[in-house]
């Protein structure tokens, strides 16, 4: 609903499958997203989330659907 907030985490992983630590930069289609990962939803409607690690070309991202 709109104002509320959701925490969005991220996780890098090695070819081998071990979890190594990401810093990710957070963007957000749609409401505000911080670097902490805190989303906040502004409006009605369907977004995405993106999570990029500054030197690499792998983006994760996530669909945000605000009532």
């Amino acid at each position: 609903m709109v104002g509320q907030q959701r925490t969005f985490t991220a996780a890098g992983y090695r070819p081998d499958g071990e979890e190594i630590p990401v810093d990710p930069i957070w963007s957000a289609s749609g409401g505000t997203i911080d670097q902490q990962g805190v989303y906040t939803a502004l409006v009605q409607g369907e977004f995405v989330i993106t999570a990029s690690v500054k030197g690499s070309e792998v983006v994760g991202t996530a669909t945000v659907r605000v009532p």
